[in-house]
């Protein structure tokens, strides 16, 4: 799976790991000097404690997955992924 035709296209699925529900994915684009660009905002709900203490933390993971359609199927990738985590003070 490594190799990509000059034509080939990824997209990236977002999903938030913790505290919520959420999932999304990115509009797909064609790699171009072996690179891809997304420069998409994407903006989600987490559930957060009803009564926090005072200087609460609370963690935020979203996973990101890089995929890509296999050509001439339905079927898709996954080239790889990155847990990025974000701790909340509240």
């Amino acid at each position: 799976y490594g190799t990509f035709s000059s034509n080939s296209f990824l997209y990236c699925k977002l999903r938030l790991v913790s505290n919520g529900k959420y999932e999304s994915r990115t509009n797909k684009r064609e790699i171009k000097n072996s690179c891809v660009i997304w420069n998409e905002p994407f903006e989600f709900d987490i559930n957060m404690k009803e009564e926090p203490s005072p200087a609460s933390l609370q963690k935020i993971m979203v996973r990101i997955s890089v995929r890509q359609d296999l050509p001439g199927s339905k079927d898709e990738v996954k080239l790889g992924y990155v847990d990025v985590s974000h701790i909340f003070v509240y």
